[in-house]
């Protein structure tokens, strides 16, 4: 078995050490110590459905399970024996979630998975009792989630999740989960964001948030100083950001900051504030 696809949309180890690959033609599965790569299900009895070819995103649970996100809903998946759960709007009962194309999924540290859809907002499924509650975007309500296009989700060390969405800006969580505080690009005002495209966010080691933005580049908060700081391509300065699409931030173990873009990979130099690029 070969990837057929190129487009592939998220990778994920799980504890055996195999590595998931999600594509726009299916999911798969490459097992290092034997060379070989297997292509997994996911349609169930819907055989033929496009849309769980469509893997968008992946969480890997603290019980082993991969939480699968499709275009088609959320799928468990036990990767030692491939056997699949589907929860979509297309079943009946407690299964079935009011969310389609899933493009974010993070569990938390309680063993709550949050979901970001690509218009129904923000969902969170409890795994064990397969209920959920979903947020979802008010406009006469500024305590609601800002934006129904939930790009990327992030847990914080004091337990707060940071929800990125694509026109809205963040929408923080504080940890009663009772209501969402909004962080949004103000005009004229450098210490705000700096669009409200907002896809992956991260915590540093040193508690400091990093947001990638479509389009703007990134942008780090100190939350101690409550300060904003920018970083964006400049096409006169080979040390800036290659590009203003940011896919993905990382930190490794060596505390080095990595930044995907459009235009290559950029590593973050602390002490000159710049980044290297490899591309």
């Amino acid at each position: 078995v070969t990837i057929s696809d190129k487009w592939v949309q998220a990778i994920s180890e799980d504890e055996s050490g195999c590595l998931w690959i999600g594509t726009w033609e299916g999911l798969y599965r490459y097992d290092p110590h034997t060379d070989r790569i297997l292509r997994a299900r996911l349609d169930g009895e819907r055989k033929g459905s496009k849309g769980y070819d469509i893997v968008i995103s992946f969480e890997l649970g603290r019980d082993g399970a991969l939480w699968v996100g499709t275009y088609e809903g959320l799928v468990r998946l036990d990767p030692k024996t491939l056997q699949s759960k589907r929860y979509s709007s297309h079943l009946n009962g407690n299964r079935k979630i009011p969310a389609l194309q899933i493009f974010w999924i993070l569990e938390d540290r309680a063993g709550v998975l949050w979901l970001g859809t690509l218009d129904a907002g923000l969902v969170a499924f409890d795994p064990e009792t397969e209920e959920y509650v979903s947020f979802v975007h008010n406009p006469g309500n500024p305590r609601s989630v800002c934006n129904n296009s939930v790009q990327g989700i992030f847990e914080d060390d004091q337990g707060s999740l940071w929800v990125g969405t694509y026109g809205g800006g963040i929408s923080k969580i504080d940890r009663n989960r009772k209501r969402f505080l909004l962080l949004t690009h103000e005009p004229g005002n450098p210490n705000s964001l700096s669009h409200d495209n907002v896809a992956p966010i991260l915590e540093d080691i040193q508690g400091n948030i990093w947001i990638g933005t479509y389009g703007y580049g990134v942008d780090v908060l100190d939350r101690k100083k409550s300060l904003f700081t920018h970083y964006s391509q400049n096409e006169k300065d080979n040390r800036s950001l290659s590009h203003n699409y940011v896919s993905s931030i990382y930190q490794d173990a060596l505390n080095s900051i990595w930044v995907t873009t459009t235009n290559g990979l950029n590593r973050f130099e602390s002490s000159t504030k710049s980044f290297v690029h490899y591309h």
